[in-house]
């Protein structure tokens, strides 16, 4: 099955400037699936997400699991720089921008995160799906999708440019030399004219005489 046969959800955030924190708004909820739970659709609530590519699991802070209401469903050990502790895990769902939602995620409970954050994405929903960053003219662009449906190679990017551009460099110069010769044509047509007149006016002088 080809990428374009493939129905995917994405989003893309464009910051104003370069940066080093990835971040998103998003909507975390009870876990709700319609097509199993039925119609009464939890009520989300919407927080700033940090997105780590250097966490395992995606991690709920403990303010917002007890805002959400959310009961544990077990517990894991989490290790990091102030050493193991054995956490709280929920299951929830999560509302990412442009629509793009997961149900009935596990994510792990901690106590709080740096900066205005409640809620941390780590690689166990960024390796679901395509993430890509770029940093064009200065400004940091954040893309995501879901599922994944094709790999980013920059190097055989760079590649396909090279030799692209030695095709464009040979179509340039074949073009150049087709410009000269019609030139040179042109060139040669007009002498001929000219000598054509030249010749008439010479033949039409001796007439005179």
């Amino acid at each position: 099955m080809g990428k374009y046969d493939q129905n995917f959800m994405a989003f893309t955030i464009k910051f104003n400037r370069r940066t080093n924190v990835l971040f998103t708004k998003i909507k975390v909820s009870l876990p709700f699936d319609p097509k199993r739970d039925g119609s009464q659709v939890p009520t989300p609530i919407e927080c700033n997400a940090i997105w780590d590519t250097g966490a395992s699991i995606s991690t709920v802070t403990k303010k917002l699991a007890r805002q959400l209401g959310l009961l544990p469903t077990g517990k894991v050990d989490v290790s990091n720089t102030s050493g193991s502790q054995t956490r709280d895990t929920y299951l929830v769902n999560i509302h990412l921008p442009n629509n793009v939602v997961l149900t009935y995620v596990r994510v792990v409970e901690c106590e709080s995160l740096l900066g205005n954050f409640e809620f941390l994405i780590g690689m166990d929903i960024i390796s679901n799906g395509d993430f890509a960053v770029t940093n064009v003219n200065g400004q940091t662009v954040m893309s995501y999708r879901l599922p994944s449906i094709e790999e980013i190679n920059y190097v055989e990017e760079a590649e396909l440019i090279k030799q692209n551009r030695k095709i464009y460099g040979k179509i340039e110069e074949q073009k150049e030399k087709r410009e000269a010769n019609q030139l040179k044509k042109k060139i040669k047509e007009k002498r001929k004219k000219e000598k054509q007149k030249k010749k008439i006016r010479n033949k039409n002088r001796k007439k005179g005489k």
